[in-house]
């Protein structure tokens, strides 16, 4: 991974942040379309998934998720963009 200068960093975790807290308030709003929920909570979960990992990597914070959940997200979730 190539070094990543600290104000991309804070714009990238931040600009991940900002999508999740959008999710989130998406989740809620299309809680009656099935089909819909699904793509957002996938979509949620990788974005998530994506600020961790990069937190970890950055900010020597701990991982949260499996290596289950994480391979889920990277064979499911983004080939869906």
């Amino acid at each position: 991974m190539e070094p990543v200068a600290d104000t991309e960093r804070r714009h990238s975790i931040a600009s991940l942040d900002s999508s999740i807290r959008k999710l989130e308030k998406a989740l809620t709003s299309v809680q009656q379309n099935v089909a819909s929920t699904t793509a957002v909570s996938k979509r949620l979960q990788a974005l998530k998934i994506g600020l961790a990992a990069l937190q970890m990597r950055w900010e020597n914070q701990g991982y949260p998720y499996s290596a289950e959940e994480t391979k889920y997200v990277c064979k499911y979730v983004f080939p869906l963009n």
